[in-house]
């Protein structure tokens, strides 16, 4: 009899017992090759939460990650520590919404926003890319994990994982802001109103003639320049229709292109 009420104590007053369930996620987006893409980061918690980590890997030959932000509940209630480290394979995240006496946990809730990641995108043709919620990335690696109850419990959390899909972007000549398949003293005019308010850009790949991933008034400098001073002509894709080749924060509506 003892050593049956020893059994008993130790199966159901020894062994703590969690009913505590979360759900990590990263969200689907579709964007043009080229493109910025911004997948969201989600929590789904049953019970509060004080705090989660995660790691999240892509595919470096069409993504890479260039900022994860704190967005939707982390911009209106603002953790205490809010972490991210970008890696070339993906990104880590840590999150504590309370280091203080309180210790306030983030509340109960369903697919809650808690950050954006947003993604440099390679100039490809249409291609869905993959992101992967996982526990192997940074030194040490960062697991993937919720905490509840003040630190005393850690569950090992659902993942839901996301998905970038890139289209194939429109394509356009460098410079040619106007999109009429020549370079002439309009163009930079027209990027220069583009800038100022003047007009609206539907091509910011073509407005960006040094091709420095920037638009201002150096573009239409450096159009003037290789028009009336002997300049450099404006780089690739320059002449003829086609593509950015290197990936930047801009993109291209309509080109004017073929």
């Amino acid at each position: 009899m003892r050593l049956l009420f020893l059994f008993l104590f130790l199966v159901f007053c020894s062994v703590p017992v969690s009913g505590q369930s979360a759900t990590l996620g990263v969200g689907d987006t579709t964007v043009n090759a080229g493109d910025p893409a911004t997948v969201q980061v989600t929590l789904t918690n049953d019970t509060a939460c004080d705090g989660f980590s995660l790691g999240a890997s892509h595919d470096p030959a069409f993504v890479l990650a260039s900022v994860v932000q704190a967005a939707g509940i982390m911009i209106s209630d603002p953790p205490d520590f809010f972490d991210a480290n970008i890696f070339t394979a993906g990104f880590t995240l840590g999150v504590v919404q309370d280091l203080g006496a309180t210790l306030t946990p983030i509340p109960v809730g369903t697919d809650q926003v808690v950050a954006d990641a947003i993604y440099l995108t390679n100039i490809v043709g249409t291609t869905h890319t993959p992101v992967l919620l996982v526990p192997t990335l940074g030194s040490p690696a960062v697991p993937l994990l919720a905490v509840f109850d003040q630190g005393l419990t850690e569950v090992v959390p659902t993942i839901s994982n996301g998905c970038i899909t890139l289209l194939g972007t429109a394509t356009f000549q460098r410079g040619d802001a106007n999109g009429n398949g020549s370079l002439n003293i309009a163009d930079p005019i027209l990027i220069a109103g583009h800038l100022f308010g003047a007009q609206v850009s539907v091509c910011d790949d073509a407005d960006d003639a040094n091709d420095d991933g920037a638009l201002d008034i150096a573009d239409a400098v450096y159009v003037l320049s290789y028009l009336f001073s002997m300049g450099a002509e404006p780089p690739p894709p320059f002449g003829v229709c086609g593509a950015d080749v290197l990936a930047d924060e801009l993109g291209c509506d309509d080109g004017g292109c073929p």
